[in-house]
């Protein structure tokens, strides 16, 4: 999106613009994604919606930049410096968003493998244990064993 408004800038080709217009109506989808991508986060639903509306007011200036230099006029030095805090604002609510995703991953991956632990244990233990409770067929009864398993007949 930013590569397009400054070659427009720099270049004055208004073929720039329309590849312009067409990366801010794509964006404007995504923006408005995030809250549910993170929706089972409570934390960090108030961060995605900061990071949408900074991305909306980026968007605008990045428009009235187009717009005033399509008119002619120069490109105001406070909306560029605006533009340029708002980008470092932008990446600084990404890196936080990124590093809560990325803790709550590693937090849900080790849930995950414990759980499959459990779950290994329980396959472990349970069967033999419920094979003893229905009864041990005799077909599965070692016959050369010096001694009779539980379930087992003698013959």
């Amino acid at each position: 999106m930013g590569s397009s408004l400054r070659a427009y800038l720099l270049s004055g080709y208004p073929d720039y613009l329309g590849r312009l217009g067409q990366e801010l109506a794509r964006t404007a989808e995504l923006r408005e994604s995030i809250p549910g991508l993170v929706s089972d986060n409570p934390l960090q639903v108030p961060r995605a919606l900061h990071l949408r509306d900074l991305a909306i007011a980026k968007a605008r200036l990045m428009q009235a930049a187009a717009d005033q230099a399509g008119r002619g006029g120069n490109i105001d030095p406070a909306g560029r410096e605006r533009a340029t805090a708002m980008a470092a604002e932008l990446s600084r609510t990404v890196e936080l968003m990124s590093g809560e995703e990325r803790r709550l991953l590693v937090q849900r991956s080790a849930a995950a493998e414990r759980l499959a632990d459990d779950t290994r244990v329980l396959m472990i233990v349970g069967c033999p244990i419920l094979m003893l409770l229905i009864g041990f067929p005799d077909a599965w009864c070692p016959t050369a064993l010096p001694y009779r398993l539980p379930g087992c007949s003698t013959s």
